[in-house]
């Protein structure tokens, strides 16, 4: 059973793109690609919160918009909060966090 939100937070994308996709998406979180999963059609950044209403500060660097270049149409944010309690996921769009 992982043991930190970031690791419980993982698992709990990978069960949902599980659902979503019916694919297993591909962990390349320690390869510095500046996104946690591959699936399908996205490219999942991975964040996990306590907070029960999802308040979160996310920050974006400049070199990861250079590096995903094209393919910053399938970048999500995938955001797991009240993770203590019963853990929620709201999904950031690309035309949400580069409106």
């Amino acid at each position: 059973m992982p043991h930190d939100n970031g690791e419980k937070a993982m698992q709990f994308a990978i069960k949902y793109e599980r659902r979503r996709t019916g694919e297993t998406p591909d962990d390349v979180s320690r390869e510095g690609r500046g996104y946690d999963l591959e699936s399908k059609d996205r490219l999942i950044e991975v964040k996990g919160t306590d907070h029960v209403n999802g308040g979160l500060v996310i920050s974006l660097y400049k070199k990861l918009l250079t590096k995903l270049g094209k393919d910053i149409v399938k970048y999500h944010i995938y955001l797991i909060y009240d993770m203590r309690r019963e853990p929620k996921l709201k999904i950031l769009t690309p035309e949400f966090i580069f409106a």
